[in-house]
């Protein structure tokens, strides 16, 4: 199953996605607030956002926001949102604790809150994020959010593929780069609990 966010566009990256899954005879489906998914290995994956009536200016702020979980361990996986998102999810859901956030909308400032952060929580954060890319991200104002509020910051530009295992109880990390802060390292070694 794919699923997919409810706004379509015309850009030739999206046009070739959708060939490639008819192609493939995949039917996606258009993810909402509210909808679960569990797989039979014990993983839960929770729509947060968009709503079925949502109404934005912006079209990222129409991504998937997804929280995937297994036993004690969340991960919070943003899409682009902007800050107007994130303290909508602050209003929704009193609980949005996650061990690993994937930093929204590549570090760009519109995302990335004070609030978002400190009610996610997290035990450290993933920027994916190209390298020399054309819009200068991450943006440093951002960069400063994350090291103020002491949350360690993995990325991709500077460590490559970055993986998480986890049994539900323990969470393991390894980048093709592994170029780790001793604070990540101690981050992901810590017991995580939800509580």
């Amino acid at each position: 199953q794919v699923l997919i966010s409810p706004v379509e566009t015309r850009s030739a990256l999206y046009i070739a996605w959708q060939a490639l899954l008819r192609r493939s005879d995949v039917h996606p489906i258009v993810g909402q607030s509210g909808m679960r998914v569990e797989t039979s290995d014990g993983v839960s994956i929770e729509v947060l956002h968009p709503a079925s009536n949502a109404n934005y200016p912006r079209v990222n702020d129409y991504s998937l926001v997804l929280r995937v979980a297994l036993g004690d361990i969340r991960f919070l996986l943003t899409g682009d949102i902007t800050s107007e998102v994130e303290h909508m999810l602050l209003d929704l859901h009193p609980d949005l604790r996650a061990a690993v956030l994937k930093v929204p909308h590549h570090g760009s400032a519109t995302s990335s809150s004070s609030a978002f952060l400190r009610a996610v929580q997290p035990r450290v954060a993933v920027l994916s994020v190209a390298a020399d890319n054309a819009l200068d991200l991450p943006a440093e104002e951002v960069l400063q959010r994350y090291q103020t509020l002491g949350i360690p910051l993995l990325r991709t530009d500077q460590n490559g593929t970055i993986k998480f295992i986890t049994d539900g109880k323990q969470l393991w990390m390894s980048a093709e780069h592994p170029l780790f802060s001793s604070e990540a390292e101690d981050a992901i070694a810590r017991p995580w609990r939800l509580r």
